[in-house]
């Protein structure tokens, strides 16, 4: 083999090794896709910074919300909705690990919101990142 030859070759594979190294390291595996494909919040249970629930009761509307307290090194919360108080880490971690993991089970193709109870929700949560 001519040395010119080889040395082509060796700059074919030095690119592609290149290529996978920089561009396809940062794509997810098939085991991470198929975990994110059925998720329904594309968000992790460590980002969420505030958690409000607003629900539509009997006596008219109510709202809580939670904040997780800055600077601290296991999970805090604390109330700040209706009232300013501290909250149950572990009630509010396991309520935002629960909305995190949510797992997409079946998918309604062009379904009327009525039909399916979703055109007036009677409860709300939004979660904040």
């Amino acid at each position: 083999m001519k040395p010119r030859t080889l040395l082509v070759l060796l700059v074919l594979v030095l690119g592609l090794g290149a290529f996978i190294q920089f561009y396809e390291r940062k794509l997810p595996s098939t085991e991470e896709r198929e975990k994110t494909g059925s998720r329904v919040l594309d968000v992790s249970k460590d980002d969420v910074q505030t958690v409000e629930i607003d629900r539509d009761g009997p006596n008219g509307q109510s709202a809580v919300r939670f904040e997780r307290v800055k600077g601290a090194t296991s999970p805090q919360w604390r109330m700040t909705l209706p009232r300013q108080a501290r909250a149950d880490a572990s009630a509010v971690s396991g309520l935002v690990e629960s909305l995190a993991g949510l797992a997409r089970t079946r998918t309604l193709e062009k379904a009327d919101p009525k039909a399916v109870g979703l055109d007036h929700p009677r409860t709300t949560v939004r979660l904040t990142t």
